[in-house]
């Protein structure tokens, strides 16, 4: 039998087989790809099913720490991050309602989350590259506020689900957020809690953040009587498979019980940047190991 090798065009672009050859039985043929034999020891075509794998979103660093007795804020890039990479930048203030935040151009609200007059916690998200980190903030007494950066976000709809809020109603020595419900597999769960005291030694001890959380950030600004104190903590994990993630909680070991406010959001994966290839011949349907392909279809394993 005669071995014919494609061209570089052939041999990348999707072909149909020859009426002589034979489709693995029971697979539809748009899923497939002719590859062609590397070498005499072949002597018939291969054949390769493409399917998209899930993207995978990675937590890339935290910015410092940043507090204000008053007024506005600048909050640091986290160092590492890359265009096309989402940064979130949370607060938590004294003031409630009563402060008003304008963040700068390119920053989106995600969610707000206030406790009457009293405090507030807000987070914002933006896409790199970021032209400014000055918040514009007015009411407020003291603030703390830091950011986080994330890659494999997906820049068109970077929440999965909308974010979800809450107040605790009661002074304790945790912070809780209401459950969120991602709709995409691998979708990153991020925790934001503000706490009405100058807490530390945050820890993730129950539910979600037990089983999958890290602790990323925290920091406060304390000073004066408890009731003037801020702290901000934020946690992370990923949710696998898509489905309701259960109350958000992280505990402090220092500090005094408080009241406190919870932000959960869930952002969503970029499209997945590689394919799961299986492998078959025209002389049996079943498939072969799996591979894995560039987005433009490279074969990264020889045929087998």
């Amino acid at each position: 039998m005669a071995i014919s090798f494609p061209t570089v065009n052939q041999y990348w672009s999707p072909l149909m087989p020859p009426a002589s050859q034979r489709w693995p039985r029971g697979l539809p043929r748009s899923r497939w790809r002719k590859e062609s034999p590397r070498g005499p020891f072949l002597p018939w075509p291969q054949w390769e099913r493409r399917e998209p794998l899930e993207a995978a979103i990675s937590f890339v660093n935290a910015g410092a720490v940043v507090t204000a007795a008053s007024g506005s804020m600048t909050l640091g890039v986290p160092i590492g991050v890359n265009n096309g990479d989402v940064v979130l930048a949370g607060f938590h203030a004294r003031g409630g309602t009563g402060v008003t935040i304008t963040p700068p151009a390119g920053w989106t609200l995600v969610k707000r989350q206030d406790n009457g007059t009293v405090t507030s916690t807000v987070v914002y998200r933006a896409i790199v590259p970021i032209g400014s980190t000055t918040f514009t903030i007015t009411g407020n007494a003291k603030t703390v506020g830091f950011t986080l950066g994330y890659s494999g976000v997906d820049n068109t709809t970077p929440m999965d689900v909308a974010p979800v809020g809450s107040n605790s109603g009661t002074a304790f020595t945790n912070a809780t957020s209401n459950t969120v419900t991602p709709v995409t597999d691998n979708a990153w769960v991020v925790g934001w809690f503000g706490a009405d005291v100058i807490a530390s030694g945050f820890t993730n001890t129950v539910g979600f953040f037990l089983q999958f959380g890290f602790q990323r950030q925290s920091g406060g600004l304390g000073g004066g009587a408890g009731s003037t104190q801020v702290a901000l903590d934020a946690a992370d994990g990923i949710q696998s498979p898509p489905g309701a993630t259960g109350t958000l909680r992280v505990d402090w070991s220092t500090g005094a019980a408080a009241l406190s406010q919870g932000i959960t959001v869930a952002l969503r994966p970029a499209a997945a940047a590689a394919f799961v290839a299986r492998q078959t011949s025209s002389r049996s349907s079943r498939p072969g190991p799996i591979k894995q392909l560039s987005p433009s279809g490279i074969r990264l394993a020889a045929c087998r």
